[in-house]
């Protein structure tokens, strides 16, 4: 049987649907930006001297949350410029205020570009639609030419890295030399070496000196058991009372005797209250030198010697 090469009309109902699909799809991924293609939009219009390589499409933010997007970039050639015509949706439109200002922004120094939208001051009255907004280029050359200044930097810096690269290749420089020089890789190596050697010297003398600490502890351990035996010397002075009652009594019987001393009483209290002793002593040491000094001047008078 012979097939026919005639399309069926429900397969072509089926490809245009599918075509149709693809390219609403398509047209959605262009336009729609962060936003939804069936929410309603308010639009604004920017000029600019120079949009920084902004295309249509490329999103538009505010604080950081995308609202919309740019639907055309086109030469305005009445006024010298570059118009750009965004759109914002309806719901944050009211945030629009007539000294709303916007600026072309980049993911990072060189990244993708966007529309940073500042909505002004929240009193003053809302923006029309299709209103014109003021641009802000100051910020936009201000990035551009950090972004320039920060290439920049970049290049001197890998000039600098690969010169300072060549000089450590030529050994040259204390690096440099690290890098070429076997004989400080040597001096290095003997350096680690008598490090080893004294860390092993320490851990030896740590070893003795922990031994020391260890005896040192032993014997005061022993001392403190001495101490604390009852039995001993320190141990009987420290836990036996007796002791303390001999000692109590000893001053108890001083402190009496000191007390008949001081009230004149016995011998030595009279000696040390009574005045009339120290000077009956003072009378009889003078009469007793006075007689010495007679007995050298005079000693017939008091000794007689005889022969016969």
């Amino acid at each position: 049987m012979r097939r026919s090469n005639r399309v069926k009309w429900s397969e072509l109902k089926i490809a245009i649907v599918v075509i149709f699909a693809f390219a609403f799809m398509l047209y959605a991924s262009f336009t729609g930006g962060g936003t939804s293609i069936f929410e309603g939009k308010n639009s604004f219009v920017v000029y600019y001297n120079d949009v920084k390589g902004l295309t249509a499409g490329s999103p538009i933010w505010v604080r950081g949350i995308e609202v919309g997007n740019v639907k055309s970039i086109e030469f305005a050639r009445e006024r010298n410029q570059i118009k750009v015509v965004g759109r914002v949706a309806k719901n944050v439109w009211d945030m629009i205020k007539v000294d709303a200002s916007i600026k072309v922004s980049s993911v990072g120094f060189i990244g993708d570009k966007y529309l940073e939208l500042d909505p002004g001051d929240p009193s003053l009255p809302t923006l029309e639609n299709h209103g014109e907004v003021k641009a802000n280029e100051a910020d936009a050359a201000k990035i551009m030419g950090e972004g320039v200044s920060a290439l920049e930097n970049i290049n001197t810096l890998s000039k600098q890295l690969s010169e300072t690269l060549e000089l450590i290749n030529k050994g040259e420089g204390t690096i440099g030399k690290l890098f070429t020089d076997d004989s400080m890789f040597k001096n290095l190596n003997e350096a680690l070496v008598s490090m080893r050697e004294t860390m092993d010297g320490f851990n030896k003398n740590q070893d003795r000196a922990f031994t020391s600490l260890e005896d040192g502890v032993a014997s005061m351990q022993k001392l403190t058991d001495a101490w604390t035996d009852s039995n001993g010397t320190v141990g009987r002075m420290l836990y036996d009372s007796s002791l303390y009652t001999n000692m109590a009594n000893v001053t108890e019987r001083f402190g009496s005797i000191l007390a008949k001393v001081d009230s004149g009483q016995g011998t030595i209290g009279g000696f040390v209250n009574d005045d009339s002793v120290y000077e009956n002593l003072h009378n009889l040491m003078a009469r007793l030198e006075n007689l010495l000094l007679d007995m050298e001047k005079n000693p017939k008078k008091y000794f007689k010697v005889s022969v016969f």
